[in-house]
């Protein structure tokens, strides 16, 4: 149900120029808040173990005793829930696909590889446990994945400071397009102001028509930009998740990501309320 209101908003040509610009920042500042929200998930598994992978490598010619002695050593680890080895059939599987099947694959020099799974929250000193191990297995190699973490955590926090440098930029934009409505309005309906301020009208209650106007108009905006954000997200999630050999990391879209995703077009509406009010209040002291 629409408010009456004593200014004829229906005349004004600049209706049109605020929810176009905000169904866009609030689109682009959507898609960065959850996706600054996604990169933080994806590390913090990362980091926690989700993606943790531990693989202890030893040479081709060791003997099986031996390997039997390292995986026992391993499962009597208090922090590692289970170690197994990994056998010369699945070895072989996992290096079919990069090279060709047939007997040069099963001549092929293959090392022992044991899978170890470390215990949830479990605090290992892997390379400690390396140096013991070489002790008795000379050319043993302990991998914990760290490195490849470290390369992808750089970028990721990159990602997530160009983020947030995105949306102090599309604040700044909400800003300027709020005040330039505001501005336009005032200026079209300058004597229609000047009018009902002399009829006893106060500043108050001319701020609360344009602010009802423009926060109107900024959450029709904010509604289109949300809803595109929205569908733009999912459809990346639905790919990402149906990709074979899963090329990228699945993500959880959990309470975090709803609130980062209604975040934007709920801030989008309090900064145009804000900066109508004392955009209008100014402007009507130095005008009246």
């Amino acid at each position: 149900m629409r408010t009456s209101s004593d200014l004829a908003f229906s005349c004004d040509n600049s209706a049109w120029f605020l929810p176009w610009m905000l169904a866009v920042v609030v689109y682009l500042g959507t898609l960065a808040t959850v996706g600054i929200v996604i990169v933080e998930s994806v590390l913090g598994r990362w980091q926690g173990g989700s993606y943790a992978s531990i693989t202890v490598q030893l040479p081709s010619n060791t003997e099986l005793a031996t390997v039997e002695g390292v995986l026992e050593t391993l499962n009597q680890n208090p922090g590692v829930n289970r170690a197994r080895v990994i056998s010369r059939e699945e070895m072989i599987w996992l290096l079919e696909p990069w090279l060709a099947a047939g007997d040069l694959i099963k001549q092929l020099p293959i090392p022992w590889l044991i899978d170890v799974v470390p215990k949830e929250g479990a605090v290992v000193n892997w390379s400690a446990t390396q140096n013991r191990l070489a002790e008795h297995v000379p050319g043993v190699l302990v991998d914990t994945g760290m490195v490849w973490l470290e390369k992808l955590t750089q970028p990721a926090r990159t990602f997530q400071v160009t983020a947030i440098l995105v949306l102090a930029l599309i604040i700044l934009a909400t800003v300027a397009a709020v005040s330039l409505t505001a501005r336009a309005a005032l200026a079209i309906h300058r004597d229609t102001i000047e009018v009902i301020h002399l009829l006893g009208a106060e500043d108050d209650y001319i701020i609360r028509q344009i602010q009802r106007r423009v926060t109107g108009m900024a959450a029709r905006g904010s509604i289109v930009g949300v809803v595109l954000a929205s569908a733009t997200i999912f459809a990346i999630g639905y790919v990402t998740n149906h990709v074979e050999a899963s090329l990228f990391p699945i993500y959880e879209f959990g309470v975090g990501g709803w609130v980062a995703m209604f975040a934007m077009p709920l801030l989008a509406v309090i900064i145009a309320a804000f900066t109508v009010r004392r955009i209008v209040g100014r402007e009507l002291a130095s005008m009246l």
